[in-house]
């Protein structure tokens, strides 16, 4: 199953983003910056633990039953930028 969304960064120390999928993987892009940045999370990586595809890791994301929520890391949740995130399962 696949879920794709869109949100606006609002600050706000952990929000929750719904998607209304259990998700085995969730992938967020940063749009309107000069270079593509992409984040994913497994469902096997703990905690808030992410990654880039560049190799980098970070902190910031967890999955939270059927969302995930996002820190303002000063990555994932930037006042007025916008993001683009799609939400893998295996199951319904």
């Amino acid at each position: 199953m696949l879920a794709t969304g869109t949100y606006v960064g609002d600050g706000v120390a952990l929000r929750t983003i719904v998607t209304g999928l259990s998700g085995t993987i969730r992938f967020v892009q940063a749009s309107n910056i000069t270079v593509a940045i992409d984040w994913f999370k497994t469902s096997t990586m703990l905690g808030n633990l992410y990654r880039t595809f560049a190799g980098a890791n970070g902190a910031g994301l967890t999955f939270s039953g059927a969302d995930f929520v996002v820190s303002n890391d000063g990555i994932l949740n930037n006042v007025g930028q916008t993001y683009h995130w799609v939400a893998f399962s295996t199951s319904p």
